[in-house]
């Protein structure tokens, strides 16, 4: 790693790698992305243009394996124009899954990325393990109403270990505990789940009257 005052001296190597292929590229560009993310390290602007660039063509590559890594690579970058991409791996039923996964986890989670989320945590062809992960970042407060609603959508149709994250991801904040509770209440969601260890945990952080409401629902179950 560079120290600060020499992060200049990259240009010129990056400039050889013009015609080099593509996992090349992508190593270094992998490499500026690790360096960009130090604390103090600020990569000049034609280097970060460069690198964003690699990263984002490398996603649009048909070697998944390349494109896993690029969206690995952009996690924790903030930049709008990797999310595009990211969205394309991320609904194609024939990209690998794992490399969806790495995409799901890459894209910002905003109003523009929120339907993405949404078909894949509806598509009962995808994995559970990617529905579920669609299902988390809806639980995220950055998803709004919208990935609130689409976890109270989903619920009552939801089986085990994906119901278990639907109603996991709701008890996190206050208005998706009201609205998971809201849900158990008018039967359309078992009331057993609210008594799951994650579930009463997360209960356990709300307010005192959410937290009636849920016991009261458990109280008469019969004993596990």
């Amino acid at each position: 790693q560079l120290p600060a005052d020499r992060l200049a001296a990259i240009e010129p190597v990056m400039r050889s790698l013009a015609t080099a292929p593509a996992a090349q590229q992508l190593a270094f560009a992998e490499g500026l992305a690790s360096v960009s993310r130090l604390a103090g390290r600020t990569l000049p602007p034609a280097v970060t243009a460069w690198m964003q660039q690699t990263l984002v063509t490398t996603l649009g590559l048909t070697d998944q394996i390349l494109a896993r890594r690029a969206a690995d690579a952009v996690r924790d970058l903030s930049f709008p124009e990797k999310n595009l991409p990211l969205r394309t791996l991320l609904l194609d039923p024939k990209t690998a899954g794992s490399t969806r996964t790495s995409a799901l986890r890459a894209l910002t989670v905003d109003a523009d990325s929120v339907p993405a989320f949404i078909t894949v945590l509806n598509r009962p062809t995808d994995p559970v393990a990617l529905r579920r992960a669609a299902a988390d970042q809806l639980a995220l407060p950055a998803a709004g109403d919208a990935g609130r609603a689409a976890l109270v959508a989903a619920l009552p149709t939801a089986q085990n270990d994906l119901a278990l994250g639907l109603a996991v991801g709701l008890a996190r904040t206050d208005a998706g505990a009201a609205a998971l509770i809201d849900t158990v209440t008018a039967g359309r969601a078992p009331a057993a789940l609210l008594r799951h260890r994650y579930i009463a945990d997360a209960l356990a952080k709300r307010p005192d009257a959410l937290r009636a409401r849920a016991a009261a629902l458990v109280k008469n179950l019969p004993s596990e």
